[in-house]
């Protein structure tokens, strides 16, 4: 954000605009009488606005985040009942007084302190640095008046500052204040999202061009810098293509492939079969096949098993690519309903 002052304030208010910051709102009769009272004890302006800070300072008022809610006159109820509110409380409520005592008066919202980060070298201002305050014409100018600050620091009422002593043992931290490294690691963490914040989120076109200018570029379209996006991500990826097809598994043996081929023949028949199956095991969950296939089924299976655990079998055996493509040509047709035989014949128990 950039902050410009206005260049001179004018040098008085005209009748209309002294008007607008005198009106009042409805009721309030007693915070009415007791700005009145002001105006006509004392003549100076300059003396009422001190004698109305320091009625303010004398009445008691606490400062909490939690106060009660106000009911019917809110002014009134808040500096003679309930004496309990925050900021804007306290500038609603001498905005009121300023402005009965005949002394122009608005209220001004914004933000006071934040945190100075010293490793980003940013402000960083929360949502919990909001504060509202008061400003008074006066003698030429607005002059800032801040009621809440008025408030004694003995007075004042935070949520943890409510706790009672034995409370703040059990929860030492937001009792106390955190210790060096906790700040630090959050400072650290705060440079980190605004870094995130201005060089990722809000990195737009405009930044873009103005890196290339100091690169040296020149300038840049969009087209331009999504093929070096694309010519990047390229260069990024093929390492791990390569990497994929490298580690890329050895294939399989005709003896593996021609068992696994086998198992779901039988199993697209019907027959249930499992590649854990042993030879002996395929040939009696088939038995529901037609003899010629049950036959073509026992060669296959005995030709796999004497090649594959004979003394010096190896996958490498020539026999195996002519086993596998007997394997590709046995394709039994599907079984019957249950109830008939492969034939299609009715059977019985």
């Amino acid at each position: 954000m950039r902050s410009v002052a206005q260049a001179a304030y004018p040098a008085a208010l005209s009748a209309e605009q002294r008007d607008h910051y005198l009106q009042l709102p409805a009721a309030n009769l007693r915070t009415r009488q007791q700005g009145e009272f002001f105006g006509r004890q004392f003549r100076d302006e300059a003396g009422r606005l001190v004698a109305l800070r320091a009625w303010l300072q004398q009445q008691g008022l606490r400062y909490t985040l939690s106060p009660p809610l106000l009911q019917g006159d809110v002014v009134d109820d808040f500096l003679f009942s309930s004496r309990q509110g925050f900021c804007e409380h306290f500038a609603s409520a001498f905005a009121t007084l300023a402005r009965a005592a005949g002394l122009p008066a608005r209220i001004v919202v914004g933000f006071q302190g934040g945190e100075f980060n010293t490793g980003g070298q940013f402000w960083l201002v929360r949502s919990s640095d909001a504060h509202a305050w008061t400003e008074v014409w006066l003698q030429g100018h607005w002059q800032r008046v801040d009621p809440t600050a008025l408030v004694a620091p003995s007075r004042v009422v935070s949520e943890v500052g409510e706790l009672v002593p034995e409370a703040q043992a059990v929860v030492p931290v937001l009792g106390r204040r955190p210790p060096a490294w906790w700040r630090s690691a959050h400072a650290q963490w705060q440079r980190a999202g605004f870094v995130w914040q201005q060089w990722v989120v809000d990195y737009d076109a405009r930044r873009q061009q103005s890196l290339f200018q100091r690169l040296g570029l020149g300038r840049v379209g969009v087209g331009s810098v999504m093929t070096v996006l694309l010519l990047g991500g390229v260069v990024l990826v093929l390492p791990l293509l390569l990497w994929l097809l490298w580690r890329r598994p050895p294939p399989r043996s005709y003896p593996v492939r021609g068992w696994q081929l086998l198992v779901l023949r039988l199993q697209q028949a019907g027959v249930a079969a499992q590649a854990s199956d042993t030879p002996a095991q395929l040939r009696d969950k088939a038995k529901g096949l037609a003899p010629s296939l049950q036959q073509q089924l026992a060669r296959l299976l005995a030709d796999w098993q004497q090649w594959r655990y004979a003394e010096g079998a190896t996958d490498a055996d020539p026999r195996w690519r002519g086993w596998w493509w007997q394997v590709r040509h046995f394709r039994p047709p599907r079984l019957a309903a249950s109830g008939f035989s492969a034939s299609g014949k009715a059977t019985m128990d």
